[in-house]
C-alpha cells in the first residue's frame, strides 16, 4: 500500500542524513489551515481508498481550511506519459515503459548499473497511478465532508489540452 511505499522512501532519505519521518495522517494530532499534495500524489491513491484519504485530510483541517492538490488529466495519461524511454550510458542503462489502460497507468522501470568490476546489477520496479475524473474527485470529496470543490486546468508541456488539474477543496464548519 502507499503508506509502506512511503516508509521505504523515508528510509532511503534518512540514510542520506535527511530529517524525515513517515506518519499516517490520522496520527498527526494537529490541525492546519491548509494542506497540499503536489506532484500527482492523488494519482497514486487507489480509487477505493480515495474517500478515506480525503476524509483523513478533512479531519486535520481547521474549519474553513483548504486542501489544494494536483492530478494528471486523462490527456496527460494518454498523450504525454504513455510510451517508452531508454537511456543508454556507459555506466547505466535505464528503460522506462508506461502503459495507460484506463484507469491505471502502469510504469515499468528497469535499471542496469555498472559496478567497479565492470559487471552490471539489475534493478526493476513497477509504479501504478490512477486516473480519477473531475466528477469522481468532486463527488468523493463531498462524501468526505468538503462542501466546496473548485478545479483549474493548465498545461506544462505547451499542448492546447490541459495535462494537469489543480483542485481546491474547502472545509466548512
Amino acid at each position: 500500500d502507499w503508506f509502506n511505499d512511503s516508509e521505504n522512501q523515508i528510509q532511503i532519505a534518512a540514510a542520506k542524513s535527511l530529517n524525515v519521518k513517515c506518519e499516517k495522517i490520522e496520527n498527526i494530532g494537529q490541525k492546519f489551515h491548509i494542506a497540499t499534495a503536489i506532484f500527482d500524489v492523488v494519482n497514486y491513491i487507489k480509487p477505493n481508498e480515495l474517500e478515506m484519504f480525503f476524509k483523513s485530510v478533512y479531519d486535520i483541517l481547521d474549519d474553513d481550511g483548504s486542501f489544494v492538490f494536483d492530478v494528471n488529466s486523462k490527456f496527460a495519461f494518454e498523450e504525454i506519459v504513455e510510451g517508452s524511454i531508454v537511456i543508454d550510458r556507459e555506466e547505466k542503462f535505464i528503460a522506462i515503459d508506461a502503459n495507460f489502460s484506463n484507469p491505471i497507468l502502469t510504469t515499468q522501470i528497469i535499471l542496469f548499473e555498472k559496478q567497479k568490476d565492470n559487471s552490471f546489477i539489475k534493478s526493476a520496479d513497477k509504479i501504478l497511478q490512477y486516473f480519477h475524473t473531475k466528477d469522481t474527485i468532486i463527488k468523493t470529496a463531498k462524501k468526505a465532508g468538503f462542501i466546496s470543490a473548485k478545479s483549474t486546468g493548465f498545461n506544462l508541456h505547451g499542448f492546447s489540452d490541459d495535462d494537469k488539474i489543480i483542485f481546491t477543496l474547502i472545509k466548512k464548519p
